[in-house]
């Protein structure tokens, strides 16, 4: 795992226009005048090698979401169905015909399994350091940036999944062919029936790749039992207050783009669900997010279905939401009557 090495050159403090000021506004939490340039930050040298790692994940990713935006399989099999295949002939001729499909599935788990390995060593570089958060995101913001891209592609990628249900129904009607008329797939490309289940669990999961984040997370915290659990926490935050301000300051808003803004505002979510899953009072309750101001910052710069599915990741990924651990008026909040 890379160490936390030294302090940033002076051409990260180029990338980075920042002022840092804590004061006390309308709501328990810090704010912080910080910008980090998720489109353009370039690594200093202690984080060019990790940083080139997240990129060959990332490139992964982007193949991922258009191979999985691509996927139309479904309508061909549902029309054959198990129970008109009347002998192994075409048998193997349905399996061979679904067996690229499998590989495709097979390979959005094994990127899962790629993103819950990176994200805990991102989260060292940025919480293991002896400097004040906001210092230490300013000498680590290319891995920041980095972390950002892999919590909007989770995003992205469960809600391509959701999309294409009957992915969870090809499985399904392929395990019963396999079932019933025995595994006549090729030999060298044929999953064990633990792959199958494997990979059947994971897309069947409602937000599979946030799942995976969020075991990386719960890991790493398992992994460092001596680094305080704030350590994390408070990284978590104050990237929160970084996106608040980045989409309420005027200067910041001119010089980003529309997709980098809703950047900010999926990174808001994802992180106040991971928030939510390790802080024992979870994020809503004597928080220091300013859920508020994040729920307002994504009414103003998402509509439609991409506000929509960033309200219900907080609703629906939340263990706080769903445990009834939340106050009525933040509840309300998220429900649309406030």
């Amino acid at each position: 795992m890379p160490s936390n090495g030294g302090s940033s050159d002076a051409s990260c403090l180029e990338v980075i226009r920042a002022a840092i000021r804590s004061h006390t506004d309308n709501f328990p939490s810090k704010w912080v005048e910080l910008f980090v340039d998720f489109e353009n930050a370039v690594p200093t040298e202690a984080e060019k090698v990790l940083f080139d790692v997240a990129d060959e994940v990332l490139v992964k990713c982007d193949r991922a979401l258009l191979d999985l935006n691509s996927y139309s399989l479904g309508e061909v099999l549902l029309r054959q169905g198990a129970h008109d295949v009347q002998n192994k002939d075409m048998a193997l001729e349905m399996l061979i015909q679904f067996e690229p499909y499998l590989v495709r599935m097979n390979s959005y788990l094994e990127l899962s399994r790629l993103v819950e390995k990176l994200v805990p060593e991102l989260l060292w570089e940025l919480t293991s350091g002896p400097l004040p958060l906001e210092e230490q995101l300013i000498s680590r913001q290319a891995i920041a940036k980095q972390l950002a891209q892999i919590i909007n592609f989770s995003i992205e990628f469960d809600n391509a999944r959701s999309k294409v249900p009957i992915m969870t129904n090809d499985l399904a009607l392929y395990r019963r062919v396999c079932h019933v008329h025995g595994e006549y797939g090729q030999p060298d490309r044929t999953y064990s029936e633990e792959q199958l289940g494997e990979i059947c669990a994971f897309i069947s999961m409602f937000n599979p790749m946030h799942k995976s984040l969020q075991r990386s997370v719960e890991n790493f915290i398992k992994q460092h039992p001596s680094m305080p659990l704030a350590n994390t926490t408070d990284s978590f935050v104050t990237i929160v207050n970084v996106c608040r301000f980045m989409l309420t300051n005027k200067d910041t808003l001119d010089i980003m783009q529309r997709q980098t803004r809703l950047l900010c505002a999926r990174v808001m979510v994802g992180l106040i669900v991971l928030f939510d899953h390790v802080s024992p009072n979870g994020a809503f309750c004597d928080s220091p997010i300013n859920f508020r101001s994040v729920v307002a910052l994504i009414r103003t710069h998402t509509s439609g279905e991409q506000m929509q599915n960033l309200i219900d990741i907080l609703r629906y990924n939340t263990r706080s939401y769903r445990d009834g651990n939340i106050p009525r008026t933040t509840r309300q909040l998220l429900d649309g009557d406030l």
